[in-house]
């Protein structure tokens, strides 16, 4: 295995795993006002936009 196949495929995973995170996170904030108050809600919607933003600017990288 050369460097730049074990590079692709740690960039690869990293993306995978930070997708399926902010997937499972929004899921998790989707559900949480129902349980929650307002701002609850809010803190979730805050930081869901900040990983959506990681998530996009890492596909810019690649």
């Amino acid at each position: 295995m050369t460097p730049e196949l074990i590079l692709n495929l740690t960039l690869a995973i990293a993306v995978f795993l930070a997708v399926v995170g902010s997937l499972a996170y929004s899921i998790r904030s989707d559900q949480s006002p129902v349980h929650g108050s307002g701002p609850g809600a809010r803190r979730g919607d805050q930081s869901g936009s900040h990983r959506l933003g990681a998530r996009s600017s890492r596909w810019i990288t690649t």
